[in-house]
């Protein structure tokens, strides 16, 4: 349970890990670590750095999709900004 809101909040959020591990109620971020890789096969740092290049992913199709559809150069560009301020914020 602890491990599974872990994992949520490493991709859905800004928090470092060392903050999660407190949240989640584990001594310290080596043993959170630890767990983590033992439940879902990778340390928490590897899945919040591929969860972020899937969501870009996800973006940049939907992105082009949409270019391919409209045809619209000015319902890109947009896209495209959307796609670098959240790129910031979750920075």
């Amino acid at each position: 349970m602890r491990l599974n809101y872990g994992r949520y909040l490493l991709s859905g959020g800004s928090l470092t890990v060392m903050e999660i591990a407190n949240i989640t109620g584990f001594a310290d971020t080596a043993h959170f670590s630890r767990e983590f890789r033992k439940a879902f096969g990778d340390a928490p740092s590897a899945f919040r750095a591929s969860e972020r290049t899937n969501e870009h992913q996800l973006v940049a199709e939907t992105v082009g999709r949409r270019a391919n559809a409209s045809g619209s150069d000015r319902e890109t560009a947009w896209s495209a900004r959307v796609l670098d301020c959240r790129r910031n914020h979750r920075a």
